[in-house]
């Protein structure tokens, strides 16, 4: 049955995964700047961990290596750890330039 769920869970994804251990920033509102650790990294958005507060739907900004900053809407919370969605499809091979 977890093993359906995963399976299920994983087809919804629309990119591929980066694992990663990015240290970078972000900002909330336009005020709040944090530090934000990126665990994962796709075209479409991230996985990552920060201390700011934030909830679903929250609009940040996220600084990415050789890109600048990219708009992001957040998708869900659990503690320190968020998924968001880029706003627009980032080309995320520029990071590793």
């Amino acid at each position: 049955m977890l093993e359906n769920a995963i399976a299920k869970k994983s087809e919804r994804r629309r990119a591929k995964r980066l694992p990663l251990d990015l240290h970078t920033r972000l900002r909330h509102n336009g005020l709040v700047h944090g530090d934000l650790t990126i665990k994962d990294l796709s075209f479409t958005g991230l996985k990552g961990e920060t201390h700011v507060a934030l909830q679903r739907g929250d609009l940040i900004s996220v600084a990415l290596p050789n890109i600048g900053l990219v708009r992001a809407t957040v998708q869900w919370c659990k503690g320190r750890l968020l998924a968001a969605q880029f706003q627009r499809a980032v080309d995320i091979r520029a990071c590793f330039r």
